[in-house]
């Protein structure tokens, strides 16, 4: 067991140095841009709004096998996280080839039932107290929050771009064609129907025809549906 923590020791600042060159050969070989990628993890967890990164929304653009690791951000939970499910794998191993090298039965041993039942009665009280100790240190601490910096200019610049959408949805609405040709009434009738009765009106397409027939026939009537519209209005206020 020393050997392999001695050796784990020695190999960390040499396996680190190595690991530098090789992600600059890969961002220069193949055009991964790690340091990007890592500098944006980075930029993640800093305005991150949830203590634990896992239990925020995964990025649903990338492939599912890789959602959860690019949750993590490679920070210090991805570590964390790494960390004690190897040492976990390693103990669980150990306590495997101790138990058949000694010829071990767990199941005819009589304190069993105490290890099973009294392992869990203090793992979850020791939870609770490691979880006050790091809320003490201030381990992980939440440094963003959900409200969202928007510049003014920015903000005026979608409220223009609104009033216009809104603008245009009224244009093409019925209720302000209505209005437009109650208004212009006498001004279309005379227009269409000068332009309606020309014989030069041949190079003018069917659809364009068809679309001024329309426009004068709703001038003409314009107010048969100023009429229809009182008698609307009128059985609204009496209900």
């Amino acid at each position: 067991m020393w050997y392999y923590f001695t050796f784990t020791l020695v190999t960390i600042v040499p396996q680190l140095t190595v690991d530098i060159f090789l992600l600059h050969i890969l961002e220069m070989t193949h055009g991964y841009r790690t340091y990007d990628y890592l500098t944006y993890c980075n930029y993640r967890v800093n305005i991150r709004t949830k203590k634990w990164l896992a239990a925020q929304n995964l990025d649903k653009s990338i492939n599912h096998l890789f959602r959860s690791v690019d949750g993590l951000c490679f920070g210090s939970q991805y570590y964390f996280t790494t960390s004690l499910t190897s040492w976990g794998i390693l103990l669980l191993y150990l306590g495997f080839t101790t138990m058949i090298r000694a010829s071990y039965n767990p199941f005819a041993d009589p304190t069993l039932l105490y290890w099973a039942f009294g392992l869990p009665a203090l793992a979850f009280p020791f939870k609770f107290v490691l979880q006050f100790v790091a809320e003490s240190c201030g381990l992980w601490k939440v440094t963003g929050d959900d409200r969202i910096t928007v510049d003014i200019g920015t903000i005026n610049r979608l409220d223009d771009a609104n009033n216009m959408k809104r603008m245009l949805k009224n244009i093409t609405e019925n209720p302000f064609r209505n209005k437009f040709i109650l208004v212009n009434r006498e001004w279309l009738v005379n227009n269409l129907a000068m332009i309606l009765g020309t014989q030069k009106n041949g190079h003018r397409q069917a659809s364009e025809m068809t679309y001024l027939n329309k426009v004068y026939q709703s001038a003409v009537n314009a107010q048969a549906i100023e009429q229809r519209l009182a008698l609307k209005q009128e059985k609204l206020k009496q209900k």
